[in-house]
């Protein structure tokens, strides 16, 4: 994992971490607050509790997700619950944005499966099981946990596990995460993993617009091949083009976009598309070139 693509994720948990008042605060609550919402977010809790008493619907187990099951005293879980990362009254209290928690669960969830020398690694197979279903997918619910559970295995150089993650399932790792925080091998399988299922599959993603981080000229080839491909007409093909308008500028397929946009052959959809990723960053090639 490059330094670069490690810093990038880590601006993030640190962004966040700048929700939290003062260096004390931000060691005490650091380990809290993401396994408060991988709690929250896997037991379908509707709420975090912060009483002492018994919350409403006491004998049902999912419906808060109280101290005990967190860990940490009353003072703690107040102080936690009344940083910005929480939105609430009285003593119930959730999540500020569903993503934050997706984020930051996702990291508890990978730090636990890595462990720590004082801490042994939480079996693979049991975490995956929390994020899953029968299926060995995500249910819709999860799929932003389950995508930055990859995301964070990845950074932390465990690129191998992250790989079993996008092969289940690339679409979600796609459109709930960052593919940018992946290195080469691990975008590359979510390039070929796309459609494997289904060739249409983005019929039901529409709106995605994280595909752009797909894009870098360390994948030039994966890209030229399947632009190649003129059988090709499922979704895979449409998410390369937006891939190539969106994401980092790939100048040396600049040539095949300009004869894919020319190609009487193509359909007219391919050959716009093909146009506006050739469009992508000339101006600023033209820039360095004045």
């Amino acid at each position: 994992m490059s330094t670069l693509v490690a810093a990038k994720l880590d601006r993030r948990v640190k962004i966040l971490s700048g929700l939290l008042e003062g260096q004390e605060a931000l060691n005490a609550l650091a380990s809290c607050v993401p396994l408060t919402f991988l709690i929250f977010l896997t037991s379908g809790a509707g709420a975090v509790w912060r009483s002492n008493k018994l919350p409403p619907r006491a004998n049902d187990a999912r419906a808060y997700v109280r101290r005990e099951e967190v860990g940490i005293d009353y003072e703690l879980m107040s102080d936690m619950l009344d940083t910005p990362l929480f939105k609430g009254e009285g003593e119930t209290f959730e999540p500020i944005h569903k993503t934050v928690a997706e984020f930051l669960a996702g990291k508890a969830l990978a730090d636990a499966v890595i462990g720590t020398p004082s801490k042994p690694a939480f079996p693979f197979a049991r975490a995956l099981a929390l994020v899953t279903g029968a299926d060995g997918r995500p249910p819709t619910e999860l799929r932003g946990l389950f995508a930055w559970f990859a995301a964070h295995l990845a950074v932390a150089a465990e690129a191998g596990i992250a790989i079993q993650l996008i092969e289940a399932d690339p679409l979600t790792i796609l459109s709930y995460g960052d593919a940018a925080v992946f290195e080469t091998p691990a975008r590359r399988a979510i390039l070929h993993s796309l459609g494997k299922d289904d060739p249409y599959f983005r019929a039901s993603e529409v709106g995605v617009t994280a595909v752009g981080g797909l894009a870098g000229e360390d994948l030039a080839e994966d890209f030229a091949a399947l632009l190649a491909d003129k059988a090709d007409g499922t979704h895979r093909l449409m998410t390369v083009f937006e891939a190539l308008t969106s994401g980092r500028p790939i100048p040396s397929l600049r040539p095949k976009l300009r004869a894919h946009a020319l190609d009487v052959s193509r359909p007219e959809w391919q050959r716009r598309r093909a146009i506006n990723a050739y469009l992508n960053g000339i101006d600023d090639a033209r820039g360095r070139s004045a």
